[in-house]
């Protein structure tokens, strides 16, 4: 549902976030706390997928900052790919 909330306020298309979450799964790493998710690999995700639309790049983007609350620069993949 938060997928069409979003595909439906922004110029991206649900296709488009349905790939980004996809690609996100793929470039998350895995380590001492689960799968996680770097700003770079979403950035890059976010380019393979062709966001880069304004202003959706950049929703996105600080919705990635908004969600690595302790400023580590990486967060939890399923807080990424369940928005």
């Amino acid at each position: 549902m938060a997928v069409s909330a979003l595909a439906h306020m922004m110029r991206i298309s649900k296709p488009q976030l349905l790939a980004l979450r996809d690609k996100c799964l793929s470039v998350s790493e895995t380590g001492k706390y689960g799968y996680r998710l770097s700003r770079a690999n979403f950035s890059d995700a976010m380019m393979e997928t062709n966001v880069t639309i304004e202003p959706d790049y950049h929703v996105l983007d600080n919705l990635f900052v908004m969600w690595d609350r302790d400023g580590i620069g990486s967060v939890n993949t399923v807080s990424v790919v369940c928005f």
